[in-house]
């Protein structure tokens, strides 16, 4: 019992100190994205057109990227983890209940709005006559996070976890590579919906390949 205490704590120091770090960087981050001329009416995770045509969208769009690569990398699988966690008020070998999943999709979907939100904070700390702006676009941001996590976890419960976050690397840098789409999405009122209708077929797809799922 003692032993397995001390392997419990050690697991939890160990993640502890590596959330640590990331949250640093996530700081180093913020710092870096409004000390630089960009366009900070708009939302950090959300894609930036660039002013300069001679710059490749990609290039422009590295702070979209890095916020969102650090919002997939604080979770440390931890909601994945608990997805694939048995529950004990069924037989093993049974599959888990659907109320497992969803106690896993709304854990990822609060973690997505507080970690935007966070972001939110600062934003209009720093930008105070843009609330609106920046606010739809922390939301977007949200649900593109919620659908990056959701798309890692359909790798997962496919047996690809490498193909799952290569998956949601390529949905996410994909369309910020392509100026015409960059100016389309980042307008809010243009993205939210499709957000909405992606997260919404992605939770699908998730709950579909969860069904089948059974303990191992």
């Amino acid at each position: 019992m003692r032993y397995q205490l001390s392997h419990i704590r050690a697991v939890y120091n160990a993640r502890a100190g590596m959330r640590l770090l990331l949250l640093m960087l996530l700081a180093i981050m913020q710092y870096l994205f409004f000390s630089q001329p960009y366009n900070h009416d708009i939302f950090i995770g959300m894609a930036h057109p660039s002013d300069d045509p001679t710059m490749p969208a990609l290039l422009t769009n590295m702070m979209p990227v890095a916020f969102m690569s650090l919002g997939i990398a604080l979770t440390l699988e931890q909601p994945a983890d608990y997805l694939a966690s048995p529950d004990y008020l069924v037989y093993v070998r049974r599959p888990r209940t659907v109320g497992h999943f969803f106690a896993y999709l709304l854990t990822i979907i609060i973690y997505s709005i507080l970690y935007c939100a966070i972001q939110l904070i600062v934003a209009i700390a720093v930008v105070p006559t843009s609330i609106q702006t920046l606010t739809l676009g922390a939301l977007q941001s949200a649900l593109i996070l919620t659908l990056l996590l959701l798309v890692i976890q359909i790798g997962c419960l496919a047996g690809n976890r490498i193909g799952g976050y290569l998956a949601a690397a390529t949905l996410f840098a994909t369309p910020v590579t392509i100026p015409p789409v960059v100016a389309w999405v980042s307008q809010p009122l243009h993205g939210l919906p499709v957000c909405a209708l992606l997260v919404t077929a992605a939770t699908g797809i998730t709950l579909l390949l969860f069904s089948r799922w059974e303990i191992q």
